[in-house]
């Protein structure tokens, strides 16, 4: 399994020790016109684990419902591509989710700080060269448009809290448009 970790160390052993009681925020790391790269290392809970999240910001990925809904199907069909080693870093306890939203995509992945990287070049390997099947995409979109349609089939606060960030998201499109 490549995504089982050997190295454990701690990255806050490696760093000044920090007064108690001070408030340690994220430094900014890298900065361009296509990216912002914040770290903040843990010395509280010390854990050799990483939460990273990285968004892939697409403007049209939300420009019209028509293009929200293939955004939506081609993060599951990544989702689906991704199978063929979720187990094995599962078993590794590297957790991993790729979802659309309103800026384009995002990726979360944690776990064990020592293999992350192995885990974050294959989901990018993925998501650069996807073996999209035309198969896949045709029940991936069945799938989607009973998800939709479903919605309003769904618990009464599911519907209060999609209400409540209908009102509170600057730009949203509603569910009906999706379908």
């Amino acid at each position: 399994n490549p995504f089982v970790p050997t190295d454990f160390s701690l990255a806050c052993d490696r760093l000044p020790p920090v007064a108690e009681g001070a408030t340690v925020l994220p430094k900014l790391v890298l900065k361009s016109p296509f990216c912002k790269c914040f770290h903040k290392t843990d010395s509280t809970f010390r854990r050799p684990k990483t939460n990273l999240y990285v968004d892939i910001v697409a403007p049209v990925a939300y420009e019209a419902p028509s293009q929200v809904c293939l955004t939506r199907i081609f993060t599951k069909l990544l989702e689906d591509e991704l199978t063929e080693f979720a187990y094995d870093a599962q078993c590794a306890m590297l957790d991993y989710s790729v979802y659309n939203c309103s800026t384009g995509l995002r990726l979360m992945l944690g776990g064990y700080n020592h293999k992350m990287r192995v885990l974050l070049e294959r989901i990018v390997g993925k998501l650069v060269a996807a073996d999209l099947a035309e198969e896949r995409f045709v029940a991936i979109k069945d799938v989607v448009q009973r998800e939709y349609s479903n919605f309003f089939k769904e618990q009464p606060y599911q519907h209060a809290m999609y209400i409540a960030s209908q009102m509170l998201e600057e730009s949203r499109w509603h569910i009906l448009d999706y379908l």
